[in-house]
């Protein structure tokens, strides 16, 4: 996507979050379902449609045997220098912002530039 430049910077008109969570490690939690439901091709028009930024997510799931760990490299780097617990390891525009949780829902506003409120039923 276009990137316009202003006399302070650059202004991205693009965000790209990807999750990746290893399989053996992944428990769902409310920050993983908030997460879930920026994912829906909906709340991206929506986003498009409020903030004039194009929204992509992507959660990639690995599995034990590697093979989709070995092709991402940066992915590969960080798991070789920690262990298993460095998933869920969380990109922003290509770049590591988090790892060993998901993002909260005050960290995804804060990115996103919008407020989110969540529900839960009583248990």
């Amino acid at each position: 996507m276009r990137q316009t430049r202003f006399a302070r910077g650059v202004i991205n008109l693009m965000i790209k979050i990807e999750y990746f969570i290893l399989n053996k490690n992944f428990s769902n939690n409310i920050d993983f379902d908030i997460f879930e439901s920026i994912n829906s091709s909906k709340f991206k028009e929506n986003y498009f449609y409020l903030k004039g930024k194009s929204l992509e997510t992507e959660i990639i799931f690995l599995d034990e045997s590697k093979k989709l760990l070995l092709k991402n490299k940066v992915v590969q780097k960080y798991y070789d220098k920690n262990d298993a617990s460095v998933f869920p390891l969380v990109f922003l525009n290509d770049r590591v912002i988090k790892q060993g949780s998901f993002l909260s829902s005050d960290e995804l506003s804060d990115i996103l530039d919008i407020g989110l409120s969540i529900q839960q039923n009583p248990e």
